[in-house]
């Protein structure tokens, strides 16, 4: 949880849900999500791997989430 709460800190709560996903569709959270409490969206996300996106990374630098090459090689350069 602790990783998810950095993360959310660096990225936005929004950017670690897979929006692509059927547990994010099924669940309804385009509509639910923007009225639902930080802490509530957190531990959903720990509740259910289907719904964090990927990959994910977590370092002392920040964290990243998703795959786009040019985020990823401006975060390492």
């Amino acid at each position: 949880m602790e990783e998810l709460k950095s993360a959310c800190a660096h990225l936005g709560l929004k950017k670690l849900f897979s929006t692509a996903g059927q547990e994010y569709r099924k669940l309804g959270l385009k509509d639910t999500l923007p009225s639902m409490s930080e802490k509530d969206a957190l531990e959903l996300l720990s509740g259910d791997g289907n719904l964090v996106k990927r990959p994910m990374l977590f370092c002392d630098k920040g964290a990243l989430v998703g795959f786009k090459i040019d985020e990823w090689e401006q975060f390492f350069a």
